[in-house]
């Protein structure tokens, strides 16, 4: 038994299927059986991440100190269940400068030493 399409959990309204099946013999007289077939779709991790925004321009004064929040990012899955769950952010650049402290909703990016000029972060998808 195999489905006559593709199955996409995300656009699926009932993800689920009962089907009723019936085996016959080639007897005289014929015998028959029936049983149920109760199949359940799971979601397959087959979207990725999206950031809210495509990008991200955050302007900083040289005097922030290290610590401070310089941005929130937000992304999202359209995935259910664990594989909605956008569970890493990572910096590409200036590692030694930023870095990203996530709590379960709100990521923030956060300066981790002092600037010495003004600097402003662009951070692209």
């Amino acid at each position: 038994m195999r489905p006559s399409g593709l199955l996409d959990y995300e656009s699926m309204t009932q993800k689920y299927y009962i089907l009723n099946i019936s085996a016959s013999d080639s007897g005289d007289p014929v015998y028959s059986s029936y049983t149920q077939l109760n199949i359940s779709v799971t979601d397959y991790n087959d979207n990725q991440p999206v950031f809210s925004k495509a990008v991200y321009t955050v302007g900083v004064g040289e005097d922030i100190q290290p610590g401070s929040v310089i941005a929130q990012l937000t992304a999202s899955d359209a995935d259910s269940g664990w594989n909605a769950q956008v569970g890493k952010y990572y910096v590409f650049v200036h590692k030694q400068v930023f870095w990203v402290r996530k709590n379960l909703r709100t990521p923030k990016l956060k300066l981790t030493k002092t600037l010495e000029s003004t600097l402003y972060l662009q951070q692209s998808i």
